[in-house]
């Protein structure tokens, strides 16, 4: 488009012109050249890292949907480590941190979102795991509960079975267990 001709124009003669980048980012992520604008973003983030967090996050949000995990992580991580607070951020964060079966860092990024959102099944799936992996079993097992409701996996119970065994509650080990037994048997019956 023509619009970005003129934009371009205009930041050859001042690079840090705050507007025109602004507006020149929106003509990109509306046009679908995301990758321009998150560049865009990034440049207007470092031009003033105290008012334009917002733009940080959003190249963030850019190369988390386009799969650069690298270049998301160190977005979300620099902003995170500056205190700010978005629950997006820390879910796409925990995300990755999660993938990278760093259990340990999931956790403090979900605990603090609200509690609907810790019951949705995503969230509750990486605390659950999180927790329970890290042995954690007490912290684990309202997780678990949500998702034994959602979707009583086979993986689940036997999880739920284990993390009521190790905190000592045993009734309600006893009884997961017997409902993995009857999931093994059912899927055994399926293989025939």
């Amino acid at each position: 488009p023509k619009a970005i001709s003129i934009y371009n124009k205009i930041i050859i003669k001042n690079p840090n012109n705050e507007k025109v980048l602004i507006d020149l980012g929106k003509i990109f992520k509306k046009i679908g050249r995301d990758n321009e604008a998150a560049q865009i973003y990034i440049k207007l983030y470092k031009l003033n890292k105290t008012k334009n967090d917002s733009y940080l996050a959003e190249a963030g949000h850019i190369f988390f949907k386009k799969g650069k995990k690298e270049a998301a992580y160190n977005a979300y991580k620099e902003l995170i480590e500056k205190g700010y607070r978005k629950p997006d951020i820390a879910i796409n964060m925990a995300t990755m941190e999660f993938e990278k079966k760093k259990y340990e860092k999931v956790i403090p990024l979900l605990t603090n979102l609200d509690k609907s959102k810790i019951a949705e099944k995503e969230i509750a799936s990486m605390l659950a795991f999180s927790y329970y992996n890290t042995d954690n079993y007490n912290f684990a097992i309202p997780h678990i509960n949500i998702l034994l409701e959602k979707s009583p996996s086979k993986e689940i119970v036997e999880m739920a079975a284990i993390s009521y065994e190790k905190t000592e509650q045993l009734p309600k080990a006893i009884s997961m267990y017997e409902k993995y037994l009857s999931l093994e048997k059912t899927a055994k019956h399926k293989k025939y």
